[in-house]
Parts: C-alpha cells; structure tokens; sequence
C-alpha cells in the first residue's frame, strides 16, 4: 500500500489507499492501425446484381408512404355540399356543385348515394329537398342514411354560415382527394406487380409514370 503524508498542522494519521496502478503513464499505445474500424466494408454487389429488386423495394415505400396518410377523404366537405343542395336557400351555389361534382367525387357510401338522388332529381326538374330525396331513395333502393342523420345536416350552424368561398374549396377538396385515391389505386397497382415479377420492377415503374401522366 501506498502512504500519503497529511500536513504537521493537522493531527491526523496518514490514509492508507490500495495502490492499483497508474493508468495514466506513459506506456506506449497501440498501433494506430488498430485503432481504426476492422468492420469490413459493405459490398454494392448484390444491390448492382438486383437492380430490379431495389426498384421494387423504392415502390414499396412511396405506397407505404402514400397509405400513410391520414384520410383519402373529407368528410366534412362532402357533408358541407350536401347542405348546400339540400338546404334550399342556396340555389344558385347548388346549382354549380351539381355541375361539377359527381357521385363517384364522394367516398362515404351514405353520401355517394344522397348525391346520386340530388342529381337525377336534377336532372329530371324536380325539388331535390331532404324529403324527395328520401323518397326517390325509397323507390329506387339507394342507401342516403336516415332522417336523424340528415336533419342534423342540414340543422348545422357551422355549414349554415359557410360563405361562397368555403363552398367553393370544400368542393375543390373534395376533387383532389379524388385524384389521391386514383394515386392510391396507381401504386398498389405497382407494388402488386412489383410484388408478382420483381424483375420487371423497372417495366412496372414505367407503367405507373404513364399511368400518372394520363391522370
């Protein structure tokens, strides 16, 4: 053991401390090759010998990334056209959501079918109010929800205040989520294909270019 000699002016005996050696000596260190990483570099052979594969792996994850997303639709702006058409008191803003929305445009069941009553109530001059609607739903077997749920639609505050504006991008919403389901249906195309002949991978990519470029 190693004894530390304490100061004269304090009575107190030495501390007696383990002697584990000094770290921190001078001894030589290692070569210096050996302090770099012997971790072997990562070969490319495989990803340059399956370029298809890598390509399908790519479309794997732009569809992941696409399904990610939090909705393919808005249900608020579909329920915010539907009050329009339906309410009565704004003919002339229902008038021009009829004209460019179609019943395919909607994503929820109950609304494809409330708008498909809207339009050929339209299309034949008659009052597309919630009770012919209801009615035309009736006789032609079209699900459109029930009485509750529409009278709440139209009972809204939030929709009863909308101005033209709002009108306007809700139906301009509910088209480009119309446009991101077809993106949708595009890349799970790809991945499918990819999925089914990865050596194709690069054709199926082609395929789904042109087939956004025809969108």
């Amino acid at each position: 053991s190693v004894g530390i000699d304490m100061p004269n002016d304090l009575d107190t005996p030495p501390m007696e401390f383990e002697d584990i050696g000094d770290n921190t000596t001078d001894a030589p260190l290692p070569p210096k090759a050996a302090t770099h990483s012997t971790t072997k570099p990562i070969s490319t052979q495989s990803s340059q010998a399956q370029p298809d594969a890598a390509a399908a792996q790519q479309a794997d994850a732009a569809t992941n990334a696409l399904l990610a997303l939090h909705s393919m639709f808005s249900a608020e702006s579909e329920r915010l056209a539907l009050h329009v058409a339906l309410c009565g008191t704004r003919p002339l803003e229902a008038e021009n959501l009829i004209t460019c929305l179609a019943p395919s445009d909607f994503f929820v069941e109950h609304h494809v079918g409330l708008w498909q009553c809207i339009t050929a109530l339209h299309e034949r001059n008659k009052p597309f109010d919630v009770a012919s609607v209801l009615d035309y739903a009736r006789a032609h077997n079209i699900l459109v929800g029930d009485v509750v749920y529409l009278t709440d639609l139209l009972d809204d505050v939030l929709f009863s205040a909308a101005d033209s504006k709002s009108i306007t991008e809700a139906s301009d919403r509910i088209k480009n989520f119309v446009q991101l389901r077809q993106l949708q249906e595009i890349f799970q195309q790809g991945l499918q294909l990819c999925a089914q002949a990865p050596e194709h991978a690069s054709i199926v990519s082609t395929t789904v270019q042109d087939a956004l470029i025809n969108l």
